[in-house]
Parts: C-alpha cells; structure tokens; sequence
C-alpha cells in the first residue's frame, strides 16, 4: 500500500501494513472457496476492469487527499502554504481537507460495494431462484443477506468497512466543529457523536486500505499499465 501516514503516525503504518496483509489473507481465501463451490461471477476480471475509468477517479481522489494531506497536516509545510497563498486561511485549508477526505472516502465505500457486486454477481444466495445478486445491492444487503446468507460475512472486514459510517456520510448527517467531526445515526440528529481529526483520519484509512485490497483482488489491476506508475492498486500489495 502507498498511502502511508505521515511520520508521527509510523506506529500505525507498521500496523496498517499487517493489517493489511490480514486482509488480503482472508478475502483470498473466500475468493478460492468460491471459486471451488462454484458460487463466483467467471466474468469478475473483465467486468471490473470495465469500470476504469471510475476507478481511476477514486485513484486519483486518494492521490490529491494525501498531496493535500501533506500540507495540511505537517506544520513547516504549512506555514510555508499559507505564507505563499495569503488569499487562503487556516480554517479555509482545513474545510478544504476535511471536505476532500468525505469525498474521497465515500469513493472507497463505491470501490468496496462494486467489488464485491462484480465478485458475487449472478450467484444464488438463496432457496428460491430470486435470490440471485442482479448488481444493484448496496453494502448493508451484501453484508446482511447475501454474504451472511452464504456464509462468507467473516472474511470481510466489516469492522474497518462500517457500513453504518458509510450511510452516515452519503446521508449527510455529519459536520465539522473545529479539529473535530461530528456525526449522527439517522436523519432525527439526535445523540451525535464525535471523532478527532486523527480518529476521523483513521477510520477513513481502514476504509481505503480495505478498498484498495478488494479492487486489487478481484480486478488482478497488476495487468493494467493504462492508469500509470503511481496508480495506487498497483501498489496496493501489503
């Protein structure tokens, strides 16, 4: 993985990395007992990479996230960025990254779901012939009732992934106050709760690391050399 935090964070890059690797470890081996049971999509290769192009915007979202997060978050970095750009504030910098950190963590939400759309698509999870997944689910169903259903639900990190954080985001139940986020459970916003900026920070990471690991997998991207040599799932081998 190439998105590794910054220097004062290296005890949870060093975790990151095995945690990586957990991640790797247990959804190639639900890809292998699919694959010996009969109950994958022989298609998945091809009708991942199909969507390129938008894997590439969320490529190149965690990209500009990490230059930005660069400056943002060493101070002598800036300093100097504030100094040399007068017309832009402190608070201004931090909207700015705050709000690039939404976005691009919603695009590995995107990355999550479609891979394991493509990975499941066409397979029956259950008794009657309509439970076939058609590739219009979200994330709650392929956790509640298609990877549950077929037993599967363990190899994925759905503790990283949190799906409720997920809906949280794309419902807009969330604001910044000060270094702090804080967001609610559903649309009556009541009980909000309430993460650091490096809680924030970190909880998107696990998000990227678990996109990362899945799109690498079911998409085999190593084949590709049309998103270019900082292309992240290339790198994204733990």
């Amino acid at each position: 993985m190439n998105f590794e935090l910054l220097s004062e964070d290296n005890k949870f890059s060093k975790a990151e990395k095995i945690y990586g690797s957990m991640i790797a470890r247990n959804f190639e081996l639900m890809i292998k007992d699919l694959e010996s049971k009969g109950k994958i999509n022989p298609k998945r290769v091809k009708e991942h990479r199909d969507k390129k192009r938008m894997f590439n915007f969320t490529n190149q979202s965690a990209l500009h996230i990490n230059f930005l997060d660069g400056i943002v978050r060493i101070p002598e970095e800036r300093q100097k960025f504030l100094v040399t750009n007068k017309e832009i504030k402190s608070d201004l910098l931090d909207e700015i990254w705050f709000d690039s950190l939404v976005v691009m963590t919603l695009r590995n939400y995107w990355s999550i779901e479609m891979g394991l759309i493509t990975l499941l698509k066409g397979v029956q999870y259950g008794n009657k012939q309509s439970t076939i997944v058609v590739g219009r689910e979200n994330l709650g169903e392929l956790r509640d009732h298609i990877l549950n259903r077929l037993g599967y639900s363990k190899y994925v990190d759905w503790d990283g992934i949190d799906v409720d954080f997920r809906n949280q985001l794309a419902h807009g139940w969330f604001y910044r106050k000060k270094r702090n986020f804080v967001f609610f459970n559903n649309a009556k916003l009541k009980n909000g709760k309430n993460l650091t900026e490096k809680q924030l920070l970190y909880k998107c990471r696990l998000v990227q690391l678990n996109a990362l690991v899945i799109s690498a997998l079911v998409g085999n991207w190593n084949e590709l050399t049309d998103f270019g040599s900082k292309d992240p799932l290339k790198k994204s081998n733990p």
